[in-house]
């Protein structure tokens, strides 16, 4: 790892040790692109003429902060109180960045967290060894502090009401024993 001196050098090590904690990459268009970031960010890293600057900036510098703040989001989504605003703080940047960089890359921040939040709440819905824990109790401990809002959007993005997806799995688990 770099001594972390300036910001290129800290985003350079956010990025690889994100790389190194997926195992790496297999997809060889995925790795070249990798490359190319982790080029972009070694450069800035070093003197180089202005307009070199510019295109690892563009490049890499957008790519490892959107890692992180992906990462970020991974991490945090379970948390009620967890923000953009965190996240920004965290990282040094302002909210609206985060919001561009979220929205360039096809999903904003608000959609991403819901759908952790939700996919996480059927997974617990759907898991026989949750069945004796209250549905009020899986919305919140997948982050939700509004349970109305939460059967709203488990609706919405599954078709079915909370309940459905437990009696669903408590289906397929009888079919399996």
């Amino acid at each position: 790892m770099i001594a972390a001196t300036s910001e290129p050098q800290r985003i350079l090590n956010l990025y690889t040790a994100s790389l190194a904690a997926a195992g790496g990459a297999s997809d060889p268009a995925f790795v070249r692109l990798v490359d190319s970031h982790i080029a972009d960010l070694v450069a800035l890293t070093q003197t180089v003429d202005r307009n070199s600057a510019d295109v690892a900036r563009a490049r890499g510098t957008r790519a490892a902060r959107l890692d992180a703040v992906l990462a970020a989001i991974n991490a945090g989504f379970g948390d009620p109180e967890f923000s953009l605003g965190g996240i920004a703080k965290k990282e040094r940047v302002s909210e609206r960045f985060l919001r561009e960089l979220l929205r360039q890359s096809g999903r904003s921040f608000a959609d991403r967290v819901l759908e952790l939040r939700l996919e996480k709440a059927h997974r617990l819905l759907a898991d026989p060894r949750h069945a004796h824990r209250k549905v009020i109790d899986i919305a919140f401990s997948s982050g939700f502090n509004d349970v109305s809002y939460f059967h709203r959007s488990f609706r919405t993005r599954f078709g079915i009401t909370p309940n459905d997806a437990r009696t669903a799995g408590r289906a397929v688990e009888r079919q399996v024993a």
